[in-house]
Formats: structure tokens, sequence, C-alpha cells
């Protein structure tokens, strides 16, 4: 039935202002209904109807707790992640609207969008003085472009949405703006160090054992004048067993797992 009501045929009777899709009293909607019964060609045309005449972030909330759900059973939605619906553009007269500096900052807020707007010196604390200044234009003033990513909202608790993008057979999401967004505030804030740590690490234990063989079977030195380097290869590994053990306890089934 979808399917018909979705054609081609029916275009000339779609427009932007009277949408199709949305959530009833319950809070259910038509994706529901299509996803319990595992209807994957009609969802992919309710998808390119959302993308095409309801492109905008506030019929996020259609999708938000079903989108996970979309990804592991391997509907397209390339397309949904480089929509409008995706991305909430923020436009608040309390809010620094010029800057000299042509900086792209990703930042994270956890709390409400009705109150977004009198959070800036919250988030941007270290652009705080930008809301006392006046405001004055010249050539390198540049209008400052702030949005609202609504993929993070797509993680319920008992899904995470980044351990189903990353067994994700659709390779195109990942040039999407909205996945290389949310991908590139995780890696700042929480991979990057540990993972550059743990390399750096790694090198040192290399160099060390290196040295060791070196020295001990290229020199032919005897064990007590190669033990510097034997005792110095026991930090690197002190560290990585200590960084496992952490992990272990945080969060022993994953670490498993």
């Amino acid at each position: 039935m979808i399917e018909i009501l979705l054609s081609d045929q029916n275009d000339k009777y779609f427009n932007d202002m009277y949408p199709l899709f949305y959530k009833n009293k319950d809070g259910g909607d038509a994706i529901d209904i299509v996803l319990q019964n595992n209807l994957v060609r009609p969802i992919n045309k309710i998808l390119d109807y959302l993308v095409k005449y309801q492109n905008k972030s506030v019929y996020s909330k259609i999708i938000q707790h079903n989108f996970i759900d979309m990804l592991n059973r391997s509907i397209s939605v390339t397309n949904l992640l480089n929509s409008e619906i995706m991305i909430s553009k923020i436009e608040s007269d309390m809010w620094p609207s010029q800057s000299d500096k042509g900086l792209k900052i990703i930042k994270p807020y956890n709390g409400s969008p009705i109150h977004l707007m009198y959070k800036f010196g919250d988030i941007f604390k270290e652009f705080q003085s930008d809301l006392t200044k006046e405001e004055t234009v010249n050539q390198k003033s540049l209008k400052i472009k702030y949005t609202l990513s609504n993929l993070p909202l797509f993680s319920t608790k008992d899904s995470y949405l980044i351990d189903s993008l990353l067994s994700t057979d659709e390779i195109e999401i990942f040039g999407t703006k909205a996945v290389q967004d949310f991908t590139k505030f995780h890696w700042e804030s929480y991979a990057k160090w540990p993972i550059l740590l743990a390399l750096l690490n790694h090198i040192a234990y290399v160099y060390l054992a290196a040295c060791y063989i070196n020295e001990r079977y290229n020199h032919r030195k005897a064990m007590n004048e190669c033990k510097v380097w034997l005792n110095s290869m026991m930090i690197p590994l002190a560290i990585s067993t200590l960084y496992s053990m952490r992990q272990l306890t945080v969060s022993p089934f994953k670490y498993l797992g």
C-alpha cells in the first residue's frame, strides 16, 4: 500500500506543506509498522519521501528510535544522512554572528535544544568574551554558522550508534557530513590520545627490544651488560598491562567480547 501511495505517478500530489509522515498521539509512526513487518522496499520509499518532501530537522523525531534498527538491517541511509533532517540550524540573537577566525569547532551539548540559546558561554568557554564585544562589519569578518547534529540522538539505552556504524556494510555513509562530524568528535574527545600514546608505547618497546637483541646477539655482550635494555622493556610492558586491566575493570564484557 505504501509503495503504491509513494509511487512516481503520485508525485504531482506531494507537497512539503502537507507532510504524510508524523508521530501519532501514542508516539508511533508508519516506520514502526513497516519495520515490524520486515518490509524493506516500503521503508526505502518512505526515506526517499522524507528526504524530498519533509527535509527539515523537525522530522528527525520520526526516525530517531528506528535509525539504528534500519542501519543494522542494511537499509540504505546515505541520502538521509546527507539531508537537512540530520542537522538543526541554530539562529539566535544571543550568539555572536561574526568572527575574524575561520575555524570549524565541534563541541558537545547534552541539554535541551530549547535552552540552547542561553548556553553559548557554557559550550564555547574559550569564546565567552565574544559575547561582550560589539560586532563591527569589516572585510575580514566571517559569518558564523551554528548547527546542531541530530545524529547522536539516535543512540538508545540498548543500542549504541557507533557500534552499528562500525558493523555496517554501507561504506558511503562515512562520506556524509553528519557521520564525519560524529566520528571526528569521538576521535578528538575520546580516542585520539589513548591511541597515540599506545602507539608511542609500542614504538618504545620495539626500539628497546631491538637494542637488546643488537647488543646481546650481534655484539655478543654478556647478559649483565644488556640488563639495562632488558629492564627498560618492562616499562612499556607494565604500561600496557595496567591499561588493559583498567579497560577490563571499566567494561569487562565489552573488553572480553
